[in-house]
């Protein structure tokens, strides 16, 4: 996509991607609103709206700060700390309890706001910055 608009808003948004086709920036109304970075692996090293990302020596995908939030991983590879959000795990790989400082949830795997598909926890994001299990949660991820 290189553009898009939405004409009941009166907003219009461009995107330029880099050598690698990767998102390089996104302009609305003119006015640059996401810059971003890539090191030679292709993860993201800065966002403008998050800050710098940093990762984790030995497993050379997994964020482990991005701007201000922190994020640890159990021996398998999953987030098991999301910036204080802690998460348990299934023995098949779902989220089977969010602690947030503030509140528990524990995903349901029935229709519903916050419900987990059947297939995995493609729709359910509490957090746009969350990454789940091995690799970041898309909305609607096949």
């Amino acid at each position: 996509m290189i553009a898009r608009e939405e004409r009941n808003r009166a907003v219009y948004e461009q995107f330029a991607y880099d050598s690698r086709d990767r998102l390089d920036y996104a302009r609305r109304s003119g006015s640059v609103v996401l810059d971003l970075s890539y090191d030679e692996v292709g993860n993201v090293t800065s966002k403008s709206d998050i800050g710098n990302y940093r990762y984790d020596p030995t497993r050379k995908h997994a964020v482990v700060a991005a701007g201000s939030n922190a994020y640890s991983y159990d021996a398998n590879g999953a987030v098991v700390n999301a910036n204080g959000t802690t998460i348990s795990w299934l023995s098949y790989d779902l989220p089977s309890q969010l602690t947030h400082p503030r509140a528990t949830t524990q995903p349901s795997t029935t229709a519903g706001p916050r419900a987990l598909p059947a297939g995995g926890p493609c729709g359910w994001q509490p957090d746009r910055d969350v990454v789940w299990g091995r690799r970041p949660l898309r909305k609607n991820h096949a």
